[in-house]
């Protein structure tokens, strides 16, 4: 840009620098906004369908004459159009109803405020399985399986919840055309509502666990390197401090990127099995470090729920299944609304792939417990907060649980500080958890956070910050060297009374 011809209206310094201060607050602008998770409940914008949708919808080979004549490309034609054939209905009244992902298309001009309301459905745990093939392979039945998600947006309260969930099963028939395959029918044979699950979950004792990863593998890497020498070590070190359970967490790209998900359920089931053979119990928790909440997501999400509960559902060793590790920490940046409502339909995705399996949801602090107490066999939370009020927030908890069990699933304290020496910590260390532990007596379950001090924590998991990593990394009842602490004699003490 030529500044010299404005010369006689401006002096070109100053010009120079108004452009420059204009693209710096610009710059800034929109880093904020790509960094910052979108909180104005425009949901259907957020779940526009993408180009590429593999692993939405399933296909299930089933034993159909002439079946086998269907070519991959085929298969992937009958999903596309399912998919997008759902995108494209929709019908508006005065209170709109969007059906399926109709409502992603219409949602700058029909879902606005000058509704109240606005209900809309989405599918998700699609399975599509061929039932009947003509002969010269110009017509096919399909029959479709799926969760009916059915929503409601209040546009005045800027709220969105589940009305209800169905088990949906439709068939569609396709005929081949000139043109290629073409969609012409679609029928609901049936639609089964799924109750909200609401039975009260009876216990045979106790759960004392621990929060675990291996010393050498925190985190992201416990999936990635399992270390099975040093995970049965510390599985028998569990077992002598009298602990019976573990919770334990899955690293949610290792579970379903195409190059490492096998690897990484066959190692689950392997660590399964150690765990039946010390007779401990386990409590995975599926999601992490992972608040993704938009729509666009659930049905992937879903379907990896399906994918894990399915697999691993009735394992001897396993004792529940914990949505997601401190839900409520992304109510302020998403919406409480938004993540309960993920929350219901990962909890209907569970019991859709097991109906008996246990779910619970691991609540940063005791005040976010009533956010969701149904479909959930058991409250769970945590509690980090100062020792005095330990039983009164626990009495708080127990009023909110209507007659469910209430568990711990993490306490624990961190012995780093620059500003006291080891043994000092040490010692600290032990009498919060031998207080924890007291005044949590009446808990149905305690886990301490964690078994063993780590040698390493990566920075995706707590940031950049090192006095933050180097608290993190001594929280253990064992230190690095695998010598225990005062606090490992505090949790066999306490295990001995159960």
């Amino acid at each position: 840009m030529n500044l010299s011809r404005y010369s006689n209206l401006v002096d070109p310094r100053l010009l120079f620098a108004g452009i420059l201060s204009v693209a710096v607050i610009g710059g800034a602008a929109i880093t904020l906004h790509l960094r910052t998770p979108a909180v104005s409940y425009d949901y259907f914008t957020d779940a526009l369908p993408k180009t590429k949708q593999d692993n939405i919808t399933t296909w299930i080979d089933g034993n159909i004459a002439h079946e086998k004549k269907l070519s991959a490309k085929d298969k992937a034609a009958f999903i596309r159009i399912i998919e997008a054939s759902d995108r494209k209905q929709h019908t508006t009244f005065d209170r709109p109803v969007y059906i399926d992902q109709a409502g992603d298309a219409v949602s700058g001009s029909s879902c606005t405020v000058k509704f109240k309301f606005c209900d809309y459905s989405i599918l998700i745990a699609r399975e599509v399985t061929p039932n009947f093939v003509h002969g010269d392979m110009r017509i096919i039945s399909l029959t479709e399986e799926a969760l009916r998600i059915t929503l409601r947006r209040d546009n005045s309260a800027e709220t969105i919840s589940i009305l209800s969930t169905d088990h949906q099963t439709r068939n569609i028939r396709f005929m081949f055309t000139l043109g290629g395959w073409v969609q012409k029918t679609s029928e609901v044979t049936s639609n089964t509502p799924i109750r909200n699950h609401d039975e009260t979950l009876e216990l045979s004792g106790k759960l004392s666990g621990i929060n675990y990863y291996p010393s050498s593998a925190p985190w992201n890497e416990f999936w990635t390197e399992f270390p099975e020498d040093e995970i049965l070590k510390d599985l028998l070190l569990i077992k002598n401090l009298g602990g019976n359970s573990v919770r334990i967490f899955l690293n949610h790209a290792d579970f379903t990127a195409a190059e490492s998900k096998d690897l990484s359920k066959e190692r689950l089931m392997r660590f399964l099995n150690f765990c039946e053979d010390y007779d401990i119990k386990v409590v995975v928790t599926l999601f992490d470090l992972r608040p993704q909440y938009q729509m666009s997501n659930w049905a992937k999400d879903a379907k990896y729920v399906d994918d894990i509960v399915g697999q691993i559902g009735d394992h001897p060793a396993l004792f529940a299944i914990d949505l997601k590790n401190q839900a409520d920490l992304d109510f302020e940046n998403w919406g409480q609304d938004s993540v309960t409502a993920w929350l219901g339909v990962m909890a209907h995705s569970a019991r859709a792939a097991n109906p008996d399996i246990k779910l619970t949801i691991g609540w940063s602090d005791y005040l976010a417990v009533d956010a969701m107490t149904t479909n959930i066999d058991f409250i769970s939370y945590h509690d980090y907060r100062d020792l005095d009020g330990l039983s009164s927030r626990l009495s708080y908890v127990k009023a909110k649980a209507n007659g469910k069990p209430v568990m711990i699933t993490e306490i624990g304290t961190t012995r780093w500080s620059p500003f006291s020496t080891q043994g000092k910590s040490a010692k600290k260390q032990a009498q919060r958890l031998q207080t924890q532990l007291s005044g949590l007596d009446s808990a149905d379950g305690i886990f301490v956070w964690t078994l063993n001090d780590f040698d390493h924590v990566s920075t995706d998991v707590v940031g950049r910050r090192p006095w933050r990593r180097k608290q993190q990394q001594h929280f253990g009842l064992y230190n690095i060297h695998g010598a225990p602490l005062p606090a490992a004699q505090i949790f066999k003490n306490h295990n001995s009374n159960l």
